[in-house]
């Protein structure tokens, strides 16, 4: 055996479960995603009791972040309970990005840059908003931001599977959608109406 083959064989060995996770922990796709809940459950915790101490802007952006956290833990448990179901992991990779990026997001505007319009930092670094309209005005922007990333993060997960079926659609389909096509005259979606759906 020529020394690529022997690499190309070690890959595969690798990539088909012989990871050293799997070697020193074997564990089921179940039992990983109560792990991965059970971690989640703990940065639930540290979050929750972090954000009671902070008021206002901060605190706001603290609950925000508590809510991503529970909804990872949410996934991450539907994971466990049906650990061969794609919207379930499709649900849980979302969930983690969309923390990450409100991570960042609470980073660059609590202590970057960001920070919005009639709010400011005090020399003790707690954020105060310049009365009631300014702090409505800044919880409103977070709701926007958050609203955005989940926007984002949910078209570029639609993109990236479109192109995914697409290309590596099952041909099964693709031939049934064709003869469905030719048989209705070049209509998609013909048949279903003349069936009274």
């Amino acid at each position: 055996m020529t020394p690529v083959e022997e690499s190309a064989e070690a890959y595969h060995e690798y990539s088909n479960g012989g990871s050293s996770c799997e070697l020193y922990l074997p564990l089921t796709e179940g039992a990983l995603c109560l792990l991965a809940a059970t971690a989640y459950t703990a940065e639930l915790l540290l979050f929750y009791f972090h954000s009671t101490t902070h008021q206002g802007l901060e605190g706001y952006y603290h609950y925000l972040l508590v809510v991503l956290v529970g909804l990872c833990v949410a996934s991450a448990v539907l994971g466990a309970l049906l650990p061969a179901s794609f919207p379930a992991d499709l649900a849980s990779g979302l969930l983690i990005t969309l923390q990450g990026l409100w991570f960042y997001q609470t980073a660059f505007t609590l202590y970057g840059p960001m920070l919005p319009e009639g709010c400011h930092r005090d020399a003790g670094g707690d954020i105060d908003c310049h009365g009631h309209a300014a702090g409505e005005r800044a919880e409103q922007l977070a709701d926007f931001q958050l609203f955005a990333y989940v926007f984002l993060v949910f078209a570029y997960a639609l993109g990236c599977y479109a192109v995914a079926a697409a290309r590596y659609g099952h041909p099964d389909l693709r031939a049934v959608e064709m003869e469905e096509h030719r048989e209705n005259g070049g209509f998609v979606g013909s048949s279903a109406l003349a069936s009274g759906i």
